[in-house]
């Protein structure tokens, strides 16, 4: 596969782009010389020339008035003689009848012959020339009062003229080549040292593949201060991946620690809501054990905050993502089991729990939705003031699980509502609202949402998951 120009390096293509510039100069320059030496020497041949027409024709016109053949061949004789410089080949006169009176080689032209067309066919006072075979021809009408006496026709050697031309041709060639090879040398080497800072910053870029690109010393860029500027530019960027890429490794640490502490966080919440109901089982156990009912009932919700924690301590194993338990049916049961559990809270604040459970046995994950409706039941009794109820109300709505609280407390706060809009993201605000992210983030795990519904007071949050997918499993 041939190369291409284009492709080829900078060190290379620029000596050559050089030299075919320096080239076409010279031969323009030697093209313009070469016309130039030409014209003059034509001009030089034509003066000769003109000037022994005109000796000749005067010393001609008695002899040819008479038609004297010696005398004419005399003075083409001493024309020839003194113009030597004209390097004749030969001289005629012509009469007017056409023949031949004289000629300087009468084999060629003999007296009373016809001159051959390439000589006779010239025009008077003008040179012609026949530059490869190196020949001219000019000829002159001889007058005497007007009336013609004849002519003279000259026939010129111009050899010498045309190889000093093409020798001057090939010394110019050769001169032009020779510069043009030396321009294309240094073009080369001043071309290289110029480039030799981009070859050493293109070096850099290219480690920098391998690893974390370094800093050039400015010296090495030498006295241009396009290249020192280059490489200054050069080791700022420098210094700038190195800040960024040390302000990643930081921030990643950050996000590291933060997602750790509200993993954490989640997990005392999720672990710290069951305990709470357990006390308060074992509680009643240990002031009404001897109850069968009672301890039936109270054994049953400490199996349940057991189980509920266990399944918050797999699901962190699996970073933080709640699976589906071995039980996936909610039973309204299960979620009676929660108004116990807020129930000492809500007590405490002076709350009344409003309670409407219409569920029967649906198919979704228990462990998790007994963890968001209990958050969000604490949330709400914490937002209500003494006095005040919190109202829960649990039902299937075709195909959808619906929870809905209600309190009357003083509103959703903003940040809370970002939580509720962007499940994923961190909450803000000193770490405030922990208990209803876990919630959102459960909720968005089961496919489900917890959105704020509009209320005349407090706050109305509803949780509806989806059932349709997870009761094609259970049927499976």
């Amino acid at each position: 596969m041939r190369s291409r120009p284009l492709r080829w390096r900078l060190v290379v293509k620029v000596p050559l782009i050089a030299a075919g510039l320096v080239l076409m100069a010279a031969a323009l320059v030697s093209a313009g010389v070469l016309v130039r030496l030409t014209q003059e020497q034509d001009a030089r041949v034509s003066a000769l020339g003109r000037a022994y027409l005109d000796t000749t024709a005067a010393a001609l016109a008695p002899s040819l008035a008479h038609e004297d053949v010696w005398e004419a061949f005399d003075v083409l004789d001493r024309g020839r003689q003194a113009f030597g410089a004209l390097r004749l080949r030969l001289a005629a006169v012509v009469l007017p009848s056409g023949r031949i009176l004289a000629a300087t080689d009468p084999r060629r032209l003999p007296v009373g012959s016809v001159p051959p067309p390439e000589l006779a066919s010239h025009g008077t006072d003008g040179l012609a020339m026949d530059r490869i075979g190196g020949l001219g021809w000019m000829s002159r009408e001889v007058t005497d009062g007007g009336r013609s006496l004849g002519r003279v026709l000259v026939e010129m050697d111009l050899a010498d003229e045309r190889a000093g031309q093409i020798r001057l041709l090939l010394v110019m060639v050769a001169v032009n080549a020779a510069l043009a090879l030396a321009l294309a040398t240094l073009g080369w080497w001043v071309t290289s040292r110029m480039l030799r800072p981009v070859h050493l910053l293109a070096s850099h870029l290219g480690g920098a593949a391998d690893g974390p690109p370094t800093k050039l010393p400015v010296k090495a860029a030498g006295r241009s201060p396009e290249a020192r500027t280059l490489f200054r530019r050069y080791n700022a960027m420098v210094e700038s991946v190195e800040e960024r890429q040390a302000l990643t490794a930081r921030l990643a640490e950050e996000e590291r620690l933060a997602t750790l502490g509200a993993l954490a966080g989640s997990m005392a919440h999720e672990v710290n809501n069951p305990l709470g109901g357990m006390i308060t089982a074992l509680d009643t156990v240990a002031s009404h054990g001897g109850d069968p009912s009672v301890r039936a009932r109270s054994v049953a919700l400490l199996r349940r905050g057991l189980e509920d924690i266990g399944n918050v301590v797999r699901a962190s194993l699996v970073l933080y993502k709640m699976t589906p338990g071995a039980n996936s049916v909610l039973t309204g049961g299960a979620l009676d089991d929660l108004r116990l559990l807020a129930g000492p809270e809500a007590a405490r604040r002076g709350v009344t729990l409003n309670w409407e459970n219409r569920v029967g046995e649906e198919p979704v994950d228990p462990t998790p939705v007994r963890q968001i409706v209990l958050n969000l039941l604490l949330n709400a009794i914490a937002a209500t003031p003494p006095g005040g109820v919190v109202r829960l109300s649990a039902a299937r709505d075709r195909n959808r699980f619906v929870v809905t609280v209600a309190d009357h407390g003083p509103g959703l706060p903003t940040t809370m509502a970002a939580i509720l809009a962007a499940p994923g993201a961190m909450p803000t605000g000193g770490g405030t609202g922990l208990g209803l992210w876990t919630a959102a983030r459960a909720a968005q795990a089961l496919g489900g949402t917890i959105r704020s519904t509009p209320a005349k007071a407090g706050t109305t949050l509803v949780l509806e998951i989806p059932m349709e997918e997870r009761r094609a499993d259970l049927a499976a």
